[in-house]
C-alpha cells in the first residue's frame, strides 16, 4: 500500500535539506515543491543550496516567507503530506488543509515543555540532563502542539556542548523523519499521543539574541560554563579583554569548571593562571574558577589555547569601567 503520493517540503537548515536529498536521490516519493526562505547564519545549508537541489531534480522551487500565495496553494493542493522544519512563521489551517495528512513538523521538545525558540540553548542553560525531540502533525495557527507520531530522548548532560548535540541530531533527525514517512506510507497515520495547546505544565521559550551570550564574570561558575556550552558559532559566548589601550572581543569555545568554590580572593574576571602545558587559562568567577581551553579574538578565524599565548596574570576579562570601554572601542 502506498499512502504517500506527493510530498511538499517547507523550511530551512541542513536538517530538512538532508531529508529532501535522501528522498530525491533514493527516488522514495514524488516531491511536488520545495519552499524555503533566508537561512540563519548558523545553518550549514542555505537558500542557494535548496535552489540548486530543486533545479537538479526539476522540482518547483519557491523562495518566499508567504506560503499562502495563490500559486503555491494551487500547486500543493491535494498533495499527500508536507514536511516542515525551522519555518519562520506559525503555519495556519489554510495551508495545512491543502494536504491529505497535514503537515509534519520537527521540534526540539516533548511539545509540552520548551515550546518556541532556541529550546536546546535554553535547556542547556537551565541544566537539563536530557531533552526530547518530536515529529508530529501540526495544528494550524498554534505553537508546537498536535498529533505526535514519534519522539526520541537525547542526552544533554553537562559534558556535552551544543555543537556536539547538533552533530548527533544531523544524523538522527533525517533518519527518524524518513522512518516516520515510511510508516505513514505503509500503515497510514499512527498517533502516539495528542498534545494540546493548553497542556498542563507547558511553557514557551523566546529567542536568544547574540548579546545574550555576553559573559558576566560575576556569575556562578556553573552558569558561565553552561552559557559557553549552550552557545555556538557564530553566536559563541564572549567577553572582552583590554589589550594595551583598546578592548578586543574574545569568543570562548570550550572551557571546564576547575572548582565551584574557592577561597582565593580576586576580582571576578581576573586571570589567575596561564598554563603553557595544558593550554588553559584560569579565570575567577563569583564563586569558583573556570578554565578557558579554546578561544579566539574577533577578526581571527583560528581558535587558540590561551595558556600558551597569555603570559601575565595582571590581566582580566570583562568590562570594569564602561566609560573606559566606550573610549577605546
Amino acid at each position: 500500500m502506498n499512502n504517500i503520493k506527493e510530498i511538499v517540503f517547507i523550511g530551512r537548515s541542513e536538517f530538512l535539506y538532508s531529508v529532501i536529498e535522501r528522498v530525491l536521490t533514493g527516488n522514495l516519493y514524488k516531491v511536488k515543491a520545495i519552499i524555503t526562505y533566508k537561512a540563519s547564519k548558523e545553518y550549514l545549508k542555505n537558500e542557494n543550496d535548496y535552489k540548486e537541489l530543486a533545479l537538479k531534480f526539476s522540482i518547483p522551487f519557491f523562495y518566499t516567507n508567504n506560503i499562502n500565495k495563490p500559486e503555491i496553494l494551487e500547486l500543493v493542493k491535494g498533495s499527500s503530506i508536507a514536511v516542515s522544519f525551522n519555518w519562520i512563521n506559525i503555519i495556519d489551517d489554510n495551508f495545512i488543509n491543502q494536504f491529505r495528512y497535514g503537515v509534519l513538523n520537527v521540534h526540539m521538545s516533548d511539545l509540552i515543555t520548551y515550546r518556541g525558540n532556541a529550546v536546546l540553548n535554553w535547556a542547556i542553560i537551565n541544566k537539563e540532563k536530557y531533552l526530547y525531540y518530536s515529529i508530529y502533525l501540526m495544528e494550524g495557527n498554534k505553537l508546537d502542539c498536535g498529533k505526535v507520531l514519534f519522539q526520541r530522548r537525547i542526552s544533554i548532560k553537562n559534558e556535552r556542548y551544543i555543537e556536539d548535540i547538533y552533530n548527533e541530531l544531523r544524523f538522527l533527525i533525517p533518519k527518524d523523519m524518513l522512518k516516520v514517512l515510511d510508516s505513514i506510507d505503509k500503515n497510514g497515520i499512527k498517533i502516539k499521543k495528542i498534545i494540546k495547546e493548553n497542556e498542563k505544565g507547558s511553557f514557551r521559550c523566546y529567542p536568544r539574541l547574540p548579546e545574550y551570550s555576553l559573559i558576566n564574570w560575576d556569575s556562578k561558575v556553573e552558569d558561565i560554563y553552561n552559557l559557553i556550552r549552550a552557545s555556538m558559532y557564530p553566536y559563541e559566548a564572549y567577553t572582552y579583554q583590554k589589550v594595551e589601550n583598546y578592548y578586543k572581543k574574545l569568543y570562548i569555545k570550550k572551557a571546564r569548571i576547575v572548582c565551584k568554590k574557592t577561597k582565593d580572593i580576586a576580582f571576578s574576571g581576573h586571570i589567575l593562571k596561564n598554563d603553557p602545558i595544558t593550554g588553559e587559562s584560569w579565570v575567577k568567577c563569583k564563586d569558583g574558577i573556570l578554565a578557558i581551553q579554546l578561544c579566539r579574538y574577533e577578526g581571527e578565524n583560528e581558535y587558540f589555547e590561551p595558556g600558551k599565548r597569555w603570559k601575565s596574570i595582571r590581566k582580566y576579562l570583562g568590562i570594569i569601567d564602561i566609560a573606559d570601554f566606550l573610549r577605546y572601542t
